[in-house]
């Protein structure tokens, strides 16, 4: 396979495992776990990690018979309509973008952080007074990484409240989150799976993208966006299910 494809699915989101794996897959449909580790050299649990991936994103599928589990990549076209959902997401940013006054404010409205200083940036949220809200999607990969369990230790030392919407269909996360204190999880089915987190508190809210240690925070610090985001969150957390 050629590095010039595997960038390109890096570039539309995709992890370098999950790009190697689906570009595998291409060749050599169907395919059992076993075979793909052996032909890309990667350890099994690897694969299985990046099939699961790859299936919430609706470009392998998976079908029982008589070798087992067997798993398809879909036709490559289906990476346009992968593609229209990563444009979906990039719209609805920019329309919140677009919300922000254009007029020089007093402090500033709008920052990107990267590396450390995205943890720096969320250690803030530990002064909230009131309710803080996070929507998790089925990929997201927030609670259980390093850092971010470090500030939430002192949060819940701080008894800070926190509501979490996440996709149903992560059951394992689920479970972890409702063993932690002072957090409320409900779980609410969602179209398409985008790969960022929104975490919104009183007068700001962030954008959160990437996975396990390499995350890019965008926050945005306008009162009225923020509130109309904690309205609708409250209103699909009345719809959601209760965990």
């Amino acid at each position: 396979m050629r590095k010039s494809d595997i960038n390109v699915l890096m570039s539309l989101g995709l992890h370098k495992s999950e790009s190697i794996v689906y570009l595998d897959l291409v060749r050599h449909s169907p395919s059992v776990p076993s075979e793909i580790a052996i032909r890309v050299n990667f350890h099994r649990p690897n694969v299985y990690d990046a099939i699961k991936r790859l299936k919430s994103l609706g470009l392998v599928i998976e079908n029982v018979g008589e070798k087992g589990k067997t798993y398809h990549a879909l036709e490559p076209k289906k990476l346009k309509i992968y593609l229209k959902q990563k444009e979906n997401e990039l719209d609805e940013l920019i329309d919140d973008l677009k919300k922000i006054k254009i007029e020089k404010p007093k402090t500033d409205q709008f920052r990107v952080f990267e590396g450390l200083s995205v943890q720096n940036e969320l250690s803030n949220l530990l002064k909230a007074k009131s309710t803080i809200y996070v929507r998790l999607h089925s990929d997201s990969l927030i609670f259980g990484t390093k850092g971010f369990d470090k500030i939430n230790k002192a949060r819940i030392k701080k008894k800070i409240q926190v509501k979490v919407l996440i996709s149903p269909s992560n059951a394992k996360k689920i479970k972890y989150l409702k063993e932690i204190p002072f957090l409320k999880v409900r779980s609410k089915k969602e179209g398409a799976n985008p790969n960022f987190v929104t975490i919104i508190t009183e007068d700001t809210f962030y954008y959160l993208f990437g996975a396990k240690d390499e995350f890019t925070l965008i926050k945005i610090n306008q009162k009225d966006i923020a509130q109309e985001r904690r309205e609708t969150f409250e209103r699909n957390w009345k719809k959601a299910k209760a965990e």
